[in-house]
């Protein structure tokens, strides 16, 4: 779990510039909300993995809902939470967001939850002659080590990012689900 918003599974990598996807860069990558984050002087980042109770029947049954072919019951849920976190080095922004991986053994599943997205508070420098201006970089999604399968969600790549928790692709405000066994 890295703290600028994603996971890796074979190797950590500090980056907070975002790979953009497709990357072909040779690691499994879940961009649950990747860019600079400063976490110094507000929000949380946590994570934890549950294989009994009341999580696991939420998810079996989300799951279930989304993927309603598959007879599915998951085994165990791990869930990282960046919690109220801020732009660096904007540390008057909180933005909160979740990668949740769920598995039975056989399928595998990743949902993206979004809560409050802060505006990016794009920055204008000025440079002799022209205006330049800088937004935070960021990526939401997954990529695979060859980039075989990959998945932008809609409009995370650009200034305006804080409607990731009124989008969706299974019909609930902030959620994305995606099957990546």
């Amino acid at each position: 779990v890295n703290n600028n918003g994603f996971i890796t599974f074979d190797t950590p990598m500090s980056t907070y510039v975002p790979y953009r996807f497709p990357a072909r860069s040779g690691i499994d990558i879940i961009a649950g909300f990747w860019t600079d984050i400063d976490d110094r002087n507000n929000g949380i980042i946590s994570y934890r993995q549950v294989t009994s109770g009341s999580v696991l029947q939420q998810a079996t049954s989300d799951i279930n809902q989304y993927f309603p072919l598959i007879q599915f019951t998951a085994r165990w849920v791990f869930m990282a939470t960046w919690d109220r976190v801020a732009y660096y080095p904007n540390s008057g922004t909180e933005t909160t967001f979740q990668v949740v991986l769920i598995s039975d053994g056989t399928y595998s599943f990743v949902l993206l939850n979004y809560g409050i997205i802060a505006a990016t508070n794009k920055v204008i420098e000025y440079c002799p002659g022209m205006i330049v201006f800088l937004f935070p970089l960021l990526q939401a999604g997954y990529d695979t080590r060859t980039s075989d399968h990959h998945f932008v969600i809609p409009g995370s790549f650009q200034s305006n990012i804080t409607n990731l928790m009124y989008t969706s692709n299974v019909n609930v405000p902030g959620r994305w689900a995606f099957r990546t066994d």
